[in-house]
């Protein structure tokens, strides 16, 4: 099978996922490996990153003088990106497995995971999700999922109570469903912002949340001021998913600049963890009325952001774009993701001038095709990031991770 992911508003952003049958490895149930290499061909112009759930008061208003403390990341050498799976066919819309099977896959280095495919969709769990369910499991755990119109039922349960992954990551595909405006709501009505239509291969696919139902929804949303900005489409994708909101009834302000506060919002927003409740604030700037509150907490139990300072994390200064490579690139690590490298080059004419700390980050977020430059091989690490420009890189970090079933 060989499918193309062209998201439409992405003009020279393609993903190429090639997968290939390598043969039997596990008993009668597991039919093939998969293997899976993402090629990506350049990005349009800038790719940036993400904005926040942002209201007129809410725009930027302090200008960034520091950096986020250092964090540990891997190997500057972004690794290689061939994906091998097992891949087991569900007949009836549900499988039984036993934890000794599970733990065969979850143990096996040469595989990063389990494909299971229905007659319409596929289940692709990754080792660390797949782990958390066997931690939880009660010796076997029975996978279904079935489609109804507009309506998925998908679960993982073990004597029948329901369980979900605690960590790591999986994606539902649906075949035949959506389209560029598509994205998928959860059972209690709320979108699931890491959902992606791959057009060639006329498939939605989503991060799984904690929710045995979703239904396909598609809405598009537009805004005044982006009808001829070069970011409209990737504003009007991350729009459509409740990701970005407008600064005002319809306009977006897609050159105004981003803040810490609105990038690990929308950050949050696209976790599988939206909507939960934290209360981890080290930060005496970080108000509980504050829209960002709920997230900043989020974004320092997962490990994602570091404040300026021991008790500031400066919410409403402007981000830069080494800044936010950099929670990108925590935000994969929290999902136990590597990135990646799906393209090759030199590193940018400006990366001694980077942070240390952001060296690797955005070493990788290029690598991985998350990230472009600004023209002419210079990345500009310390350059506030604009909302169109923020949106863009937050689309591509939706497609990578998406398009990528590790």
């Amino acid at each position: 099978m060989h499918f193309v992911l062209k998201l439409n508003f992405l003009k020279k952003y393609y993903i190429i996922i090639q997968i290939s049958n390598l043969g039997c490895i596990m008993k009668k149930r597991i039919v093939s490996i998969i293997s899976v290499v993402i090629l990506i061909f350049g990005f349009g112009i800038l790719i940036h990153e993400t904005t926040g759930n942002v209201k007129a008061e809410e725009e930027t208003v302090a200008k960034v003088t520091e950096n986020e403390a250092t964090a540990s990341f891997g190997d500057d050498a972004a690794v290689s990106g061939v994906y091998p799976y097992n891949e087991i066919a569900m007949s009836n819309g549900a499988i039984t497995l036993s934890n000794s099977e599970l733990n065969a896959i979850k143990n096996n280095s040469s595989v990063a995971g389990l494909k299971i495919n229905s007659t319409n969709g596929a289940i692709i769990m990754d080792s660390s999700y797949i782990a958390s369910l066997v931690d939880q499991s009660k010796g076997t755990i029975t996978f279904s999922y079935n489609i109804n119109g507009s309506i998925a039922t998908v679960s993982a349960k073990t004597e029948g109570s329901t369980i979900y992954g605690n960590r790591g990551l999986c994606l539902i595909s649906a075949d035949n469903h959506g389209d560029f405006y598509s994205t998928v709501l959860d059972s209690n009505g709320v979108a699931v912002g890491t959902s992606c239509y791959f057009e060639d291969a006329n498939m939605l696919r989503w991060q799984m949340v904690k929710s045995e139902t979703y239904m396909f929804y598609s809405n598009k949303v537009s805004f005044l001021d982006t009808e001829n900005h070069w970011s409209k489409d990737y504003v009007g994708f991350l729009a459509s998913r409740g990701v970005v909101n407008g600064v005002s009834i319809g306009y977006f302000s897609p050159d105004s600049n981003v803040t810490r506060g609105q990038f690990i919002a929308i950050l949050h927003r696209i976790s599988k963890d939206n909507g939960v409740a934290y209360t981890n604030n080290p930060y005496d700037d970080v108000l509980k009325d504050q829209y960002y509150y709920n997230a900043v907490c989020w974004g320092t139990d997962a490990k994602i952001i570091n404040g300026r300072s021991a008790s500031k994390f400066e919410p409403n200064a402007n981000i830069s774009r080494e800044e936010m490579a950099t929670m990108c690139c925590r935000y994969l690590n929290s999902l136990n993701m590597d990135l990646k490298a799906v393209r090759t080059g030199a590193d940018f004419s400006d990366i001694s001038s980077v942070m240390p700390y952001a060296v690797t980050p955005v070493k990788q977020c290029h690598a991985a095709g998350i990230i472009n430059g600004v023209g002419d091989n210079r990345f500009d690490p310390q350059a506030n990031a604009t909302r169109g420009e923020s949106a863009t890189i937050v689309a591509g970090l939706i497609a990578y991770l998406t398009a990528m079933p590790h």
